[in-house]
């Protein structure tokens, strides 16, 4: 194998041990992510652009989004730069994001929103652990990425210090508790602890994780990476009768959207969910977090509307109808 091409799978390699090391990519993604990479950048070498993590520039991902993956007639064009970027990043090149590319509202693949009855199913068919992470994604919507950040100190006296997404290690932003989460915390912090005590009794010396929620393996404790925070939503989703595929995202829009249907004002969702596109409007504005907390309330007894209606063996229409198409934002 020529010096070069194997110079640049020990690159994709490096970058690849190190995000699954910490969780954040599963090994049968790895392949696929490792497959990606290696082909964009053998298909910049072939066409005499650069190729190297340090050395591509604007030119080589023009000819990636407008001739390469045109020309393979991928529908999948976000995912396929992101996965670049990310191993751009990984080597101090943050070209992709400079340029700033714009994608089609409705760019991303398996958009969906659940129905207000379909939601209510899914909190009530999740159990232990998966309590926590349904709550924390469909009730405060929080990112995938937060829930797995999320820590014991930044959960307060009626609200969470949430860190998200972002340059320079991300944003931070506060949530109002829901009304139903301090029962949902109460619970989980009981099954974390059974966790711990179980490890400990196996091997005493077991260092428990700084991350809030995590998992036991015999003597030792874990954080749950991405996978299996995937794998936990299309679990429930699975139990509550849903036939699609339920994702972590699907929770989060799902809860912006019913808390717009309940009425509440759009620029306290905009807070909630973290978003810069309201960040004049929230400086005008002013929001707190109580408003935010009064937001939870309003949205608690909209949705109790259904609950009472699938009590009573109405409004189940809906369930496991797919998703007409919309527009994401």
């Amino acid at each position: 194998m020529p010096s070069q091409e194997r110079y640049l799978e020990t690159l994709a390699d490096k970058y690849l041990a190190k995000k699954t090391k910490r969780g954040k990519l599963s090994e049968k993604n790895a392949d696929a992510y490792r497959a990606r990479i290696i082909a964009d950048l053998n298909t910049l070498k072939e066409a005499g652009f650069h190729f190297t993590p340090k050395q591509i520039g604007e030119q080589e991902i023009d000819h990636l989004l407008n001739v390469t993956y045109k020309k393979a007639r991928t529908k999948y064009k976000r995912w396929e730069i992101s996965i670049l970027n990310g191993f751009l990043e990984f080597y101090g090149n943050q070209v992709i994001d400079d340029m700033m590319i714009g994608w089609p509202q409705d760019a991303r693949v398996n958009v969906d929103w659940l129905s207000e009855e379909e939601a209510i199913l899914m909190l009530d068919a999740a159990r232990g652990v998966e309590r926590i992470v349904i709550h924390l994604e469909l009730w405060l919507w929080l990112r995938r990425v937060e829930v797995l950040r999320l820590k014991s100190k930044e959960i307060q006296d009626g609200f969470l210090n949430v860190h998200g997404k972002g340059k320079f290690g991300g944003k931070w932003r506060t949530i109002a508790f829901a009304i139903e989460t301090p029962q949902e915390i109460q619970y989980y912090e009981m099954l974390r602890e059974e966790v711990i005590e179980k490890a400990k009794r196996k091997n005493p010396d077991v260092i428990v994780p700084e991350d809030w929620i995590i998992y036991g393996m015999g003597g030792t404790l874990h954080p749950y990476s991405e996978s299996g925070i995937d794998s936990i939503v299309a679990r429930v989703g699975k139990r509550a009768g849903i036939q699609r595929t339920i994702t972590n995202h699907t929770l989060r829009r799902t809860g912006a959207r019913i808390m717009y249907r309940a009425k509440v004002d759009p620029a306290l969702i905009s807070v909630g969910l973290g978003h810069s596109s309201w960040q004049e409007t929230v400086q005008y504005l002013g929001l707190t977090v109580e408003e935010l907390a009064q937001a939870q309330v309003q949205t608690y007894e909209y949705l109790n509307q259904f609950r009472e209606r699938l009590k009573n063996g109405m409004g189940q229409n809906n369930v496991n109808r797919p998703a007409m198409a919309r527009i994401s934002r």
